[in-house]
């Protein structure tokens, strides 16, 4: 699945094109889950939920959309700027039907997540408080009006959020990670000791986060949570840009190289030459990859 400025394109295996889904969103964001791909052109209005290789809905909010999530049952969450506060949560059933809203007074909804069924929703928010950031995570079971859980941070901006299969949360912000078991929703924060992210990925439950004390280049280090112990550390000698993952094999773009580690005891696999083009990689299977080029995907096999 390659998304390009103009359209959202599927292919198979081979590179047979089996959709080429048209937009003209000048700032389009794609979510992906389950085969359920939601497209939205962040700071407009304009969205459209594909299932397999379908257009199943073709819509516009009435205010600027800021973020969006879709879950494996093709349930779908929008946030807009807000009618009268700050912002607002939308949820929606697979077929377009409202199912939740919910206004934030004073808060900027930056990245959310829904859970696998689609049926709790977790929302990472920012506000000025004092002349400080103040980000918030708040999170919702669908069939109630009221949050279940808050937990608020100061000084770290909230990039991304994901609901694991594992029913372990994470938000990662820019200076420290917040996670959380659903069974509970204890909150605690692992801190990046002054480095910054450079990429992350999810995938299984598990969150993989490379950061780096360095501003432009320079080594990383690669971090893989499996839950709310600690993570397994693995040294990378160069700037992590992009991260896949399949099976129990990472891989990380790196200048012009992709290595493969083993995800469990962060061993080197193996490594292969991508060029210098190379903008994102996708793992298709613990020793064949997609490199996305500048104007074309090429298919390497370690």
């Amino acid at each position: 699945v390659t998304l390009s400025d103009t359209s959202l394109t599927i292919l198979d295996s081979s590179g047979g094109e089996l959709a080429s889904l048209r937009h003209s969103y000048s700032q389009p964001i794609l979510k992906a889950a389950g085969g359920h791909y939601l497209l939205y052109n962040q700071n407009s209005t304009g969205y459209m939920l594909v299932s397999g290789t379908e257009i199943k809905i073709d819509g516009s909010m009435e205010r600027d959309i800021l973020a969006g999530a879709v879950s494996n049952s093709g349930k779908f969450a929008l946030a807009t700027q807000g009618k009268e506060g700050a912002s607002e949560l939308t949820v929606y059933l697979a077929n377009g039907e409202e199912q939740f809203t919910y206004s934030f007074a004073q808060d900027y909804i930056t990245t959310l997540a829904l859970n696998e069924d689609g049926t709790w929703a977790m929302v990472c928010t920012a506000r000025s408080q004092g002349g400080e950031l103040v980000s918030k995570i708040t999170v919702f079971n669908l069939n109630q009006s009221d949050p279940v859980a808050e937990y608020e941070v100061q000084d770290n901006l909230l990039l991304g959020a994901y609901w694991g299969e594992n029913d372990v949360l994470y938000a990662v912000g820019d200076g420290s990670l917040i996670r959380a078991k659903s069974s509970d929703l204890a909150f605690s924060e692992y801190s990046y000791d002054g480095r910054t992210p450079t990429a992350f990925q999810f995938a299984g439950g598990k969150l993989y986060l490379s950061v780096s004390a360095y501003q432009h280049a320079g080594p990383c280090t690669l971090l893989v949570f499996r839950g709310v112990e600690e993570p397994v550390e693995i040294q990378v000698a160069e700037r992590v840009q992009a991260l896949s993952v399949s099976g129990g094999t990472v891989g990380a773009l790196v200048e012009q190289e992709m290595i493969l580690y083993d995800a469990s005891t962060g061993s080197e696999l193996a490594r292969a030459d991508v060029g210098s083009d190379a903008k994102g990689v996708a793992l298709a299977n613990e020793s064949t990859a997609y490199v996305l080029g500048g104007s074309e995907i090429r298919r390497l096999q370690f």
